[in-house]
């Protein structure tokens, strides 16, 4: 929506490519052509800009997102308000659905919050491994797993969860999406682009579908 956005604000027209930040920064990394590459985990841009592919002065900051619980909109999932520890309880013997922690940003944001909270040697053998978050969410949404971890902007995707708890921004890294340039374009070509991403609009349209503004607010 964004690229249409951009279209209509009279920028040429871009081609968008999804998947885990992992998958794409490897992918650049050996060779795969990208003007602009955008993270959800300060990891990755480093990894392309360490391989040269990326220009580490270009990086900006577009948007941030928060870390939520997830349950199947027909199976209650009860959990006080601030009482984490009742987490492997509530599941009782069913799976946690969560993006692969040992490479994919949800999964690692998700890891880090379930380690500070005191949760993860206790639910480490129920968590359903996805390869990306989206996959978590799908898990849930289809009941294959009792609760999931994901972004607060993917709830909007399915009417077939429901947030349980938003985790406390201390319990893991800040979640904000970088972006950063390709070594191989000057700046001019590209400038009009991030003004877009950085503009009122939308950063507007970022708020609409679950994101915070690059500031945070």
């Amino acid at each position: 929506e964004i690229a249409e956005m951009a279209v209509e604000a009279g920028l040429p027209r871009c081609r968008c490519v999804f998947a885990s930040s992992s998958s794409l920064a490897r992918q650049i990394s050996d060779g795969a052509p990208s003007d602009i590459f955008i993270s959800a985990n300060r990891h990755w841009v480093n990894e392309v800009v360490s391989e040269g592919v990326m220009d580490g002065e270009t990086e900006q900051i577009i948007a941030s997102n928060r870390l939520v619980l997830v349950r199947h909109v027909d199976r209650p999932l009860k959990l006080l308000p601030g009482r984490w520890s009742m987490l492997p309880k509530s599941l009782d013997k069913g799976w946690l659905a969560m993006a692969d922690p040992d490479h994919v940003p949800a999964g690692i944001y998700g890891a880090a919050a379930l380690k500070t909270l005191g949760l993860w040697d206790r639910l480490v053998t129920k968590i359903a491994r996805a390869p990306n978050v989206r996959a978590a969410l799908a898990l849930v949404a289809r009941g294959e797993a009792a609760a999931g971890i994901v972004y607060q902007s993917d709830i909007s995707i399915s009417d077939q969860v429901r947030r349980v708890a938003t985790f406390p921004t201390d319990t893991h890294p800040s979640i904000e999406y970088a972006a950063v340039v390709s070594t191989e374009l000057k700046w001019g070509t590209i400038e009009s682009y991030f003004a877009f991403l950085m503009s009122s609009e939308a950063q507007a349209h970022f708020a609409l579908h679950g994101f915070s503004s690059f500031s945070g607010s």
